[in-house]
């Protein structure tokens, strides 16, 4: 059954190039799609969308906005179009997720990694590159030419758009991170899933949600609101426990102490670890590069969908194995002046207490001497996690450093001493603040041993610093190499 504002367009002989909700990016021939948002109201941008060449508007009926734009583009009403945006994006498009594999990935901690890693697999088994997409955090696109993306989860319309492209480009699967924001506001809408997939529930974004229930309730539509073949949910997580009792179907639970498909890590080192996956479809004995206890929850997740969708043991040992991190995830970090003694970085996207705490144990467990922590929280943000994370660094590590992360409109000093204000009195000494992000990242490395083991958590992939509402040039990743580099040719002279 087509939709009669898609039969209208047909009508009128009006090609479906592109369905745009942002009056901005209207180029000659897109079709502009005009409601009330959530803090905007698209139907006042009508007459500047015609004016930028739309071909065509549909508009949500309301006040005085159906008479056709100055006679330029006809204006096509749509009932309840800010809720419908997605079924109607995915037929405008010919209902690309009916013809790729899409899998959708929700959950606090883990999304960037399973999704990355799902899309390099399906990569690996097709047996070409150029044939999985990625939807999430690092961009969207083909795996290889990802474009930076500014929510997690693009608004309704986008999602269908970048289907739509990712299937001309030549791509048959498509891996996919949800945010809880995003199943709040329906941006998945319209989008068929082949599989969905459950990582856990820690505190994050209380700032949108208030209550963790609230939270863990948007996160389960996923589940429940989808068409979905395969529901793949981690066992040994309190809330994804309740959601396996729920008894939907096609569920697939994993975990490593529960779960149809589970793992358990024989060996590791700072270096990587053995993982090894008991399920019904048979055992695999991955060796990867990655480590640490979450990221094994994380391939766990990835072999439970690749198995439960129909691909055999060896071909998805294989192909976990040469999965790489993703950016900004536990990436390890070298000076560019090799073999010279210096101690091992990694930068990580950590900014919840769960994840921080995660992956400073994760450092530890894999042997870390003495473990140092570069950690800041994000400004207009859940305020309530900032003295717990100050309270887990200073537990977890050696010697903090609490600096800036996106302080965005706040005080960069207000939200030091917040998290200063969670260390514990008898730990006080372990921790000192360097506002300067870049200063106190240089601060670490300088001062460490060849030995130590330096986190520089919270920003990851990121490579730009939020300061009052201006975003500028920052990487910790670059800032990282570059002190590895000043710590190596200091090395090197005293060697000489």
């Amino acid at each position: 059954m087509t939709h009669p504002a898609i039969t209208r367009l047909d009508q009128l002989g009006i090609g479906r190039s592109r369905l745009v909700v942002d009056s901005r990016a209207v180029k000659p021939g897109d079709v502009f799609a005009a409601f009330p948002g959530h803090s905007n109201d698209g139907r006042r941008y009508i007459e500047s969308a015609v004016r930028a060449g739309a071909a065509a508007v549909f508009v949500q009926p309301g006040e005085g906005c159906l008479q056709d734009a100055a006679g330029a583009a006809p204006v096509i009403a749509i009932e309840n179009l800010a809720r419908n945006i997605g079924a109607v994006a995915d037929e405008f498009y010919g209902r690309p997720s009916q013809s790729l594999r899409v899998v959708g990935v929700t959950g606090t901690n883990g999304k960037t990694t399973v999704a990355s890693w799902l899309a390099q697999a399906y990569d690996t088994l097709a047996g070409k590159r150029g044939s999985a997409g990625m939807i999430g955090t690092l961009g969207s696109g083909l795996l290889a030419r990802l474009e930076p993306s500014a929510n997690t989860t693009p608004d309704a319309a986008s999602v269908q758009t970048t289907l739509r492209e990712l299937l001309d480009a030549g791509a048959r699967s498509v891996a996919m991170e949800v945010s809880s924001h995003a199943l709040d506001q329906g941006r998945v809408s319209g989008v068929r899933f082949d599989a969905t997939v459950f990582t856990n529930l820690t505190q994050d974004h209380l700032d949108y949600h208030q209550t963790m229930e609230a939270y863990g309730a948007a996160k389960a539509k996923l589940f429940t609101d989808y068409p979905t073949k395969h529901r793949i949910v981690n066992a040994d997580d309190d809330f994804g426990a309740r959601m396996i009792a729920r008894k939907l179907p096609q569920t697939v639970s994993y975990g490593m102490n529960a779960g149809l498909v589970r793992s358990h890590i024989a060996r590791s080192s700072e270096y990587g670890m053995q993982l090894m996956i008991a399920s019904p479809w048979g055992e695999l004995d991955i060796a990867t590069t990655v480590i640490g206890r979450f990221n094994a929850y994380n391939m766990t997740a990835v072999a439970a969908t690749l198995l439960s969708q129909g691909f055999d043991p060896e071909s998805v040992t294989a192909a976990l194995a040469r999965v790489n991190a993703a950016a900004g995830r536990m990436q390890r970090v070298t000076s560019s002046i090799e073999r010279q003694a210096q101690p091992t970085v990694y930068v990580d996207y950590a900014h919840t207490p769960d994840a921080l705490a995660k992956a400073l144990s994760t450092l530890r467990d894999a042997g870390a001497k003495r473990l140092v922590a570069v950690f800041g929280c994000g400004g207009d943000r859940d305020r309530t996690k900032r003295s717990q994370m100050g309270d887990i660094a200073a537990t977890l590590a050696d010697s903090v450093l609490i600096t800036s992360d996106n302080p965005r409109s706040e005080s960069p000093e207000s939200i030091t001493a917040d998290i200063e204000a969670g260390v514990p009195t008898p730990r006080r000494n372990r921790a000192q603040i360097i506002v300067d992000r870049r200063e106190a990242i240089h601060h670490a490395i300088a001062n460490a041993g060849p030995n130590d083991v330096i986190l520089v958590a919270g920003k990851g992939h990121e490579d730009y610093q939020e300061v009052a509402g201006v975003r500028h040039h920052f990487s910790d990743v670059e800032v990282a190499q570059q002190a590895l580099n000043v710590y190596a040719a200091r090395e090197v002279s005293h060697a000489h």
